[in-house]
């Protein structure tokens, strides 16, 4: 698969779509403490002191800071949308181009089933890195961030998300092994499916001259289990 040395899709490890990324993901994270903050100087000293004046511009700054969130997480799924389209185009024309100039020893040796689920192997990593995976990479940093606000206003009760990330990552861990042993063993399985339905229809006059039909079908509902 195409990726560049910073480990991410090709297209995403240019320079300038890391320094778009960076910088809305700072934005977001940091309008994100924003509200918090707002809402405790509401607590805590406007309605002790009836300062309506105050909590009229705080509310119109909140709704500014929601406002230009929004906009900024808008411009940002653009982005990473455009690193997945990006690496499909890129993966889908390099595997085709070196499907038409292999020698055709070398092509003859796969069957043409593996091609077609490399095929859509590409779409579905595309899929991955135009959702919530190139994200969760750029606000990663900001967890500290978050920790250390909590440790600054709650102390000790920073244990609290502490153990929530760290109970989440160990189950992660756990169903992402699972889970790629799953996606394997799918994978293996349509590999022959699609195998089978290629060499079928590629023979179809055959099986059909000696009435291998209902063979065909019996042994297609066996590939299903």
């Amino acid at each position: 698969m195409p990726k560049d040395i910073h480990g991410l899709p090709e297209g995403a490890g240019q320079p300038g779509t890391i320094v778009v990324l960076g910088v809305t993901s700072l934005l977001i994270n940091l309008l994100g403490l924003m509200v918090p903050l707002l809402l405790m100087q509401v607590f805590n000293r406007i309605i002790p002191n009836q300062a309506l004046n105050t909590l009229s511009m705080l509310v119109i700054t909140v709704l500014i800071a929601l406002m230009v969130d929004g906009a900024i997480q808008t411009l940002r799924s653009h982005v990473v949308g455009w690193i997945g389209a990006r690496f499909v185009h890129l993966g889908s024309c390099r595997l085709l181009r070196r499907l038409l100039f292999a020698e055709p020893r070398e092509f003859d040796r796969v069957d043409g089933a593996k091609y077609l689920e490399q095929m859509n192997a590409i779409h579905t990593i595309g899929d991955l890195y135009s959702g919530q995976a190139v994200i969760a990479l750029f606000d990663l940093p900001f967890l500290v961030l978050f920790l250390f606000m909590i440790y600054k206003l709650g102390g000790i009760l920073v244990l609290v998300p502490l153990a929530t990330v760290v109970i989440i990552a160990l189950f992660s861990t756990v169903f992402g092994e699972q889970l790629h042993k799953t996606l394997d063993t799918d994978m293996g399985v349509n590999q022959r499916r699609f195998s089978f339905i290629t060499e079928t229809l590629s023979r179809i006059h055959a099986v059909k001259s000696m009435a291998m039909e209902p063979l065909m079908l019996r042994r297609y509902e066996m590939l299903q289990l």
